[in-house]
């Protein structure tokens, strides 16, 4: 047990494995909540958006290694 809890410690496992998720559950449920919120009289691309970002921040929640290497091609094509 002890060898588990210093190779979290040193890899980071325990952030990635617990903290993240639930950070970026609270963050997509705000998005999601604010875009549901607003009015159909403000503008739509302002709940369109809110809406995008939540769908990308679930992204990585739901599958984070698939969303990080589509972020990491992503920014190699637009540098190159």
């Amino acid at each position: 047990m002890h060898e588990f809890m210093t190779l979290a410690v040193v890899t980071g496992a325990g952030i990635k494995g617990v903290v993240m998720p639930i950070c970026a559950s609270l963050l997509t449920c705000a998005l999601a909540v604010k875009a549901v919120k607003l009015s159909f009289d403000d503008d739509f691309n302002k709940k369109l958006m809110f809406a995008a970002a939540a769908v990308f921040s679930a992204l990585f929640v739901l599958i984070p290694d698939t969303a990080t290497k589509v972020v990491v091609d992503l920014a190699k094509v637009a540098i190159t």
